[in-house]
């Protein structure tokens, strides 16, 4: 799971609940599409729905270490009519693998070294957490350093850490100055990852940056290029984002297309708690280029509405007898053990007659398993039932899928809000948070008082209460906005 890591020294007590109140949505990669309004119905008297089994079949044999589940937030809806329905899909790799998860690792630390990161330490702390690194290598794991500003210079080789002082004498002796050249980081890091790598490990580039890129390649799609390719020849891209003045959207985007995390760090003192985490996952992995693909039948009577928190890619199968496979399908990239991903898909089904089942999509998932050394897949398909009896629709509601889909579609209303703050739209800001903060409510009594949701519900509308008081251009609001960037990862994934 990614973490939050933010230092709250705010003064007066509407900057502090502007920090703390948006805790519970998030960002995105790139700006998504906004959803269509969706009349959220009013909150219903505190009730316990009765928990029935989940509807999903294997259609497949399984093959590897990571667990599939998917289904409907409720599996049987009125017939002849049409419905709005979540798919929930979650991938789990799990603690006890039957073996030692811990692997080699390849890392290449890509360090931004331009003038900006002259302030607030934040060198010195760079400096530190790259010599943390080196101190908690072990035998058969390798080690580089890459510096950027306006090109890149390998500080220190892709080698085994047989001497740390010497190599932690070498990082002292970096600094700051110049630009901010992200695309020849990245490419340095990665050649020299994959130069240590012997096709067993898992190398991996953690890319570090303060700023905007201002050197070399600076067009987003580019850079998002670089690291897609990069992720083809098997390196994964960790991207941890410092300060307040970075391109927030660029560097989420650039870590979905890399297969690893995205971390936001405003205090640099946190650095080295976040490359600490970042080698625990590098250690654990456990499944490599981890997708997901979801396909109907175009006739079959449902329609894709949106994907929330993931930049899904759209495909049609081949077309026989005029019948087209549509679908989409997720890159989820890494997974390390004992983590659960997954993916929201709001949809729109046309319900077949009372008592018929409808086979609404097939789910597959393919990935790399690191512990067989051999392909994984698992595969299963989601189905509904058509039915005349609203109580066989409340009975048929998954609890776990229920509360997934809420939490993730509330924070995609909560992270639209932020972003209208950051624009200086605050009535729209107030109008998407108020919808976020009615589908928490809504849902929590529905699930007879859930907790999270209702704690979500709260602070969502603290946060709506409170942005009209500071101006989306303070630091205390730029801190909301990426802070709601990252939540919204966490939550909708």
């Amino acid at each position: 799971m990614q973490r939050w890591h933010v230092t709250v020294g705010l003064v007066g007590l509407a900057l502090t609940a502007a920090v703390f109140a948006p805790r519970l949505f998030g960002g995105a990669f790139s700006t998504p599409p906004v959803p269509p309004v969706v009349s959220v119905p009013p909150v219903p008297p505190l009730v316990v729905i009765p928990e029935v089994a989940p509807v999903a079949t294997v259609s497949t044999s399984d093959h590897g270490h990571l667990k599939l589940d998917a289904g409907l937030d409720r599996s049987a809806v009125i017939a002849g009519a049409t419905s709005e329905r979540f798919i929930v899909i979650n991938v789990t790799a799990p603690d006890d693998m039957g073996t030692s998860v811990r692997r080699p690792v390849d890392i290449a630390v890509a360090m931004d070294v331009s003038g900006s990161m002259t302030g607030e330490g934040k060198i010195d702390y760079a400096r530190r957490s790259a010599g943390y690194l080196v101190d908690h290598m072990e035998p058969g794991d390798s080690y580089a350093l890459v510096a950027f500003s306006d090109e890149a210079n390998v500080k220190i080789p892709a080698g085994p850490v047989r001497d740390a002082q010497s190599l932690r004498a070498q990082i002292d002796r970096i600094y700051e100055g110049g630009g901010t050249n992200i695309g020849d980081g990245l490419n340095t890091s990665a050649a020299e990852a994959l130069r240590a790598s012997n096709g067993e490990n898992a190398p991996r580039v953690v890319l570090l940056s303060d700023g905007n890129p201002t050197v070399g390649v600076q067009d987003a799609d580019a850079l998002a290029r670089i690291v897609g390719d990069i992720h083809a020849k098997g390196v994964t891209v960790s991207v941890v984002g410092l300060g307040l003045d970075y391109n927030e959207d660029l560097l989420q985007r650039l870590a979905d297309a890399g297969g690893g995390s995205y971390d936001f760090v405003d205090d640099p003192t946190e650095l080295q708690t976040v490359f600490s985490e970042e080698l625990r996952k590098s250690q654990s992995v456990v499944a490599h280029r981890t997708t997901v693909s979801v396909g109907w039948d175009g006739a079959s009577g449902i329609e894709l509405l949106d994907v929330v928190g993931w930049d899904e890619r759209g495909w049609v199968a081949d077309c026989p007898n005029t019948l087209c496979e549509v679908g989409f399908s997720v890159d989820m990239g890494d997974m390390y053990a004992g983590q659960t991903r997954k993916i929201v898909a709001r949809v729109r089904v046309s319900a077949p007659r009372e008592g018929g089942e409808l086979k609404l999509a097939s789910v597959n998932l393919g990935y790399d398993d690191v512990i067989d050394g051999a392909p994984g897949n698992a595969a299963r398909i989601v189905v509904a039932t058509g039915t005349q009896d609203v109580a066989v629709v409340d009975k048929s509601l998954d609890r776990d899928r229920t509360k997934g889909a809420a939490m993730a579609w509330g924070n995609e209303q909560s992270q639209l809000a932020a972003r209208a703050y950051a624009d200086g739209n605050i009535a729209e800001a107030e109008e998407y948070a108020k919808k976020g903060e009615s589908w928490f409510g809504y849902n929590a009594t529905l699930l007879g008082g859930d907790a999270d949701l209702q704690m979500r519900a709260e602070r969502t509308e603290q946060m709506r209460n409170t942005m009209p008081t500071v101006s989306p251009s303070a630091p205390a609001a730029r801190r909301v906005v990426m802070q709601a960037k990252e939540d919204y990862l966490n939550d909708a994934r």
